[in-house]
């Protein structure tokens, strides 16, 4: 009898050995791994995948151990590619998005929820053949679960501490004047059929921009071939060894709305000598034309990978 208990206890083992993935736990201070814990913004964990599957287990969680983030990935380096249903939590761990992923790219449903549970939202995200992002809405709720947009077509509110944004939808596309209040200001919109004919915006300084174009990230006076030319310029000395850990770098800097770089954000694991070679090269790129929301000039953080060769 007690061998049989000895076998059963083994075989126990055996079964809480396997099922103890692999994984991988980083910390992220403003979107970088970061190895100061104690003042990272959130927990990225991530695990190998299940049995029969390739994609990568995604959890990641606020510092108060709530859940934030719970999807799969197809590849975690040097960026996030998501795949399938993703699930997105407030701080205080209510679920507040569930959207689908092909190849990286939000794709199919996204469907979004009041803190009190409720649905919000139901739209669907498609691309063109060229690669133009489209959202069209096709149901919207008030927070008591009335529904002012149905089939695609009914009156749109949504207002909070920080925006407001109101107006119709007919076929799923926004149609004729939208208002709305954000950081900057105010501004009413006219469209037609989905497309953006106007705008006339009030900074909060008192003064009106009008505009014929919604809004536009920045983009480099150059152009993106010149300034992707501009960072084949970084060099180091012959005798430099780059890590490899910092052969692929994910970097961000911020566009001011000046159209300057103010501030580069680099992963905490880079040499000081890659640091200074980089920044020596950002800045000698210059002026960027800045974002643009509602006719206002707007900060705007970007993200690059770029590839180092020694």
């Amino acid at each position: 009898m007690k061998k049989h208990y000895l076998l059963v206890a083994l075989l126990l083992a055996c079964l809480c050995t396997s099922a103890q993935k692999r994984q991988n736990v980083y910390y992220i201070k403003d979107d970088v791994i970061t190895k100061d814990k104690a003042n990272a913004d959130y927990r990225r964990v991530i695990a190998e995948p299940d049995s029969g599957s390739i994609l990568f287990n995604l959890s990641e969680f606020y510092m108060n151990d709530n859940q934030k983030t719970i999807g799969q990935l197809s590849r975690y380096e040097p960026t996030l590619v998501y795949e399938g249903i993703v699930k997105k939590f407030d701080e205080q761990g209510v679920l507040t998005e569930e959207v689908n992923y092909v190849g990286g790219r939000p794709n199919g449903e996204d469907r979004t929820f009041y803190r009190n549970g409720k649905i919000k939202s139901v739209s669907i995200i498609s691309y063109d053949l060229k690669k133009n992002f489209s959202s069209k809405i096709i149901s919207y709720f008030d927070s008591l679960g009335n529904q002012t947009v149905k089939d695609g077509t009914g009156y749109f509110k949504e207002e909070t501490k920080e925006k407001l944004e109101e107006g119709n939808y007919v076929n799923s596309v926004q149609d004729g004047l939208w208002k709305g209040r954000f950081d900057k200001g105010t501004y009413e919109e006219v469209f037609k059929d989905g497309k953006f004919i106007s705008g006339i915006s009030t900074s909060n300084d008192g003064k009106t921009h009008k505009y014929k174009t919604e809004g536009a990230p920045p983009t480099y006076a150059g152009g993106r071939d010149l300034f992707y030319e501009l960072l084949r310029q970084i060099r180091f000395a012959d005798d430099f060894v780059i890590p490899k850990e910092s052969k692929k770098l994910y970097l961000q800097f911020v566009v001011d709305t000046d159209g300057a770089i103010k501030e580069i954000i680099f992963p905490d694991n880079v040499d000081n000598v890659i640091k200074k070679e980089i920044v020596r090269v950002f800045n000698k790129s210059g002026y960027w034309h800045p974002g643009i929301q509602h006719g206002i000039a707007v900060k705007v953080k970007f993200g690059i990978s770029i590839t180092l060769a020694e």
